[in-house]
């Protein structure tokens, strides 16, 4: 069994969700991945309030997924309202598939994904016209998030610190996306887009380093 086959059984088998959409083994032609960091860092004169995203969009042209990598953060409270107005671009008519920040490592902390969707419904509401296509709650347990890190060679986002959280929330977006593919799609399907994904972490790694 190679190693993507392993972790798909491991995690299909032992922790998919129960709640996970499962009435089409197709991707959804347009899909963000979100993850959202919002806390204070620092204190006395070094406070600040700290608003991130971390997102992956997938894209499904001509059947085979684009992917697109973002990650953003502000610690000015004029930048915070653009950065939601971003949130809300970014999910308009798509599916999208919100994960936590925090751990979830036993059944009270499935409070954090329930925390981090009720805070993105929070912000679409704010923005009135911003409508997505449909909704997914990533509640995979830690255990699974990290078994994904390291499949992918993805650095591990098991994060308590709001600036830790904020900087791994990139990474842990495409984790989300992972946990999603694994629980919801057919074995076909996850060994397309999980071996897709690969080739474009190679060409991203691939790219020079900017000066």
């Amino acid at each position: 069994m190679d190693r993507f086959s392993f972790t798909n059984h491991y995690f299909r088998y032992r922790y998919a969700m129960s709640t996970a959409t499962r009435s089409s083994n197709k991707h959804p032609s347009s899909l963000v991945a979100l993850v959202n960091v919002d806390g204070p860092v620092g204190d006395g004169e070094g406070y600040r309030r700290l608003s991130c995203y971390g997102a992956l969009e997938v894209e499904i042209v001509d059947g085979d997924p684009v992917f697109t990598a973002r990650h953003v953060s502000t610690t000015d409270n004029d930048d915070r309202r653009r950065l939601f107005c971003d949130i809300g671009s970014l999910s308009h008519e798509r599916h999208v598939v919100v994960g936590s920040c925090e751990a979830n490592e036993d059944f009270r902390d499935r409070r954090h994904i329930l925390e981090a969707g009720l805070v993105y419904l929070d912000i679409i509401d704010g923005l009135k016209t911003i409508q997505p296509a449909n909704l997914n709650l990533m509640g995979a347990p830690e255990e699974a998030m990290i078994q994904l890190a390291s499949t992918f060679g993805l650095r591990n986002c098991y994060q308590t610190d709001v600036l830790s959280q904020a900087r791994a929330a990139g990474v842990r977006a495409q984790i989300v996306w992972l946990a999603y593919v694994a629980a919801t799609l057919g074995r076909k399907e996850t060994r397309k887009l999980f071996a897709a994904f690969q080739a474009w972490q190679a060409l991203e790694m691939a790219r020079p380093i900017p000066f």
